[in-house]
């Protein structure tokens, strides 16, 4: 083992994980200039991400890029292209990850009947 290796701590400690917007409500509740500050103790100012790492990256990317696109799509009334445009997405791009995700527009479905849904 390398001397920097063994020079570094055995346990990090925890993140806390907030935004700039966040720090700077909490500065300002800090200073003392509302009666808010005092109200609220330091937990609940800050909270910690605690979920669980996914065991298979892949998988749990697809999962919540197909929850997108499926929620996208139903804010659209199914049709691809506005859906895709939402996202930044061509029509293109938005039929191969719907293929690739096995997102289908049925007219089963969508209630629509037949056709091209764009």
């Amino acid at each position: 083992m390398s001397a920097v290796a063994e020079s570094l701590p055995t346990e990090m400690p925890d993140p806390i994980l907030f935004t700039d917007s966040a720090a700077q409500e909490l500065d300002a509740l800090r200073g003392g200039s509302s009666d808010a500050a005092q109200a609220l103790p330091e937990t609940q100012l800050l909270t910690r991400v605690e979920e669980p790492l996914p065991k298979d990256l892949a998988h749990y990317l697809d999962s919540v890029e197909r929850e997108i696109l499926i929620r996208a799509l139903e804010h659209y009334r199914f049709n691809r292209t506005a859906a895709g445009a939402s996202l930044g997405l061509s029509l293109r791009q938005m039929r191969y990850r719907m293929a690739r995700l096995n997102v289908n527009v049925d007219s089963d479905v969508t209630g629509l009947s037949g056709g091209d849904h764009d």
